[in-house]
């Protein structure tokens, strides 16, 4: 087991085997969750789809794990996620779907600002009626 200290961010670099999925199979998420549990439990092989409490996870670890996946997903975690999502596989697909949902609402919010700006230049007449509806056809 090889475990470094990332200076620059405070993040673990941890080398485990992934184990329950061919290796070209594993999603990113899956391994950044993996290595992490990897190194809360110190073991040096993880399977996806066996859960925290089975791999040897009581409540002490489980403050443990919640603080080292918040130095990869800070915010995206709390302690409930841990029993909800037991599994390397569970978390990992609920911190996807969790980061991807929040990607399309920041998009969603940049094209009513986007909106927003163009409205207001339109009313300022900085910008014309069709000018206007030419940038409201390119979102």
């Amino acid at each position: 087991m090889d475990t470094d200290q990332n200076e620059n961010n405070n993040q673990i670099v941890y080398d485990a085997l992934i184990e329950g999925k061919d290796e070209d199979e594993v999603t990113e998420f899956e391994t950044k969750v993996a290595l992490i549990w990897a190194y809360v439990l110190k073991k040096e092989a993880i399977n996806i789809y066996d859960s925290f409490q089975d791999m040897g996870g009581d409540s002490v670890l489980a403050a443990t794990l919640l603080r080292a996946l918040e130095s990869y997903f800070p915010g995206d975690v709390n302690i409930s996620d841990i029993y909800t999502y037991p599994t390397v596989y569970a978390m990992a697909k609920h911190l996807e779907e969790k980061l991807m949902s929040k990607n399309n609402h920041t998009d969603d919010q940049n094209s009513v600002e986007n909106i927003d700006n163009i409205l207001d230049q339109l009313s300022k007449g900085n910008i014309s009626s069709e000018d206007a509806t030419k940038l409201l056809d390119t979102d």
